[in-house]
């Protein structure tokens, strides 16, 4: 797809990912006295909605910074955590409903509690995967504006730091999510006659978020490391002037650096590539 299409997709996926946030938020604040694993579901869901809500104001842009975007998201692989984390919503919303079904704004079922505590272990594992949604997609909406700004950041030495934490944050996340159960065998299942079976295929369906996320993390962590230590310039021309393309002051060690055509005459004076600040002082005096 190009650029522009990426991005719309994005932007629909997303949307729809936060419309089943949201519908499943109003259903759960709408039980009074609601049991403490739904309660923390309800707060997860309300930052996921958060996380989305801003990724959609990123994307949601002209049509020129779109295309822009397109480009930055075509390794993110980050349609597929949209997905997941709007299946993972719908399923839990089903199951939820369920579960709560006696319950009101006024009084949670005593029956729909016992309920609810038997099933307890499913409803954690959702706050589990969501919290992973919510802390990968707001890594990636981290790194599509870092990636955006860095041609436009006049502070190169903040940049880098920037770029730095934001590795290690992604990094952190991997190595975090990589620790989730791969084995369907270890996802504890329940059955009982007023609740959902948990079967093989709903114990792989749960799998396929961890994984999606995984991948996304990880292409995450590339496009940051990639766009940390490249810097990419087109053709220059000085005439009777002064310019320049790179980094001035500390060295910055592993960046590619990837250059134009340099023309300078009539008394000219440019440069390519690092050079330290007293050295730049001399040549510009």
């Amino acid at each position: 797809m190009d650029p522009l299409s990426i991005t719309a997709s994005a932007i629909a996926v997303a949307t729809l990912a936060a419309q089943s946030t949201k519908a499943i938020y109003q259903a759960i604040d709408g039980l009074a006295e609601a049991p403490h694993a739904i309660a923390h579901s309800k707060t997860l869901l309300a930052g996921t909605q958060t996380a989305l809500d801003s990724l959609i104001g990123t994307l949601t842009t002209t049509q020129d910074t779109q295309a822009r975007l397109g480009s930055v998201l075509r390794p993110l692989e980050l349609d597929q955590t949209l997905r997941s984390t709007q299946q993972l919503c719908d399923k839990f919303g089903t199951t939820i409903t369920k579960y709560t079904s006696r319950s009101t704004d006024a009084r949670f079922s005593s029956r729909d509690r016992i309920l609810v505590n038997f099933h307890e272990s499913q409803i954690i594992r959702f706050n589990q995967e969501l919290g992973d949604c919510q802390k990968t997609i707001s890594l990636v909406l981290g790194t599509i504006t870092l990636i955006v700004s860095s041609g436009t950041s006049d502070n190169l030495q903040q940049l880098s730091k920037q770029f730095q934490a934001h590795e290690q944050a992604l990094t952190s996340l991997v190595a975090e999510i990589s620790q989730r159960p791969t084995d369907p065998g270890t996802i504890e299942s329940h059955t009982s006659g007023e609740g959902l079976r948990a079967s093989t295929d709903d114990d792989q369906a749960s799998l396929r978020p961890t994984l999606a996320l995984r991948n996304t993390c990880e292409a995450a962590l590339q496009a940051t490391q990639a766009a940390r230590t490249a810097q990419t310039f087109g053709d220059m021309q000085a005439d009777q002037s002064m310019a320049m393309q790179g980094i001035v002051g500390e060295a910055q060690k592993g960046v590619d650096q990837s250059f134009g055509k340099l023309v300078a005459q009539n008394k000219s004076r440019a440069f390519q590539g690092q050079m330290d600040a007293t050295s730049f002082a001399q040549m510009f005096k």
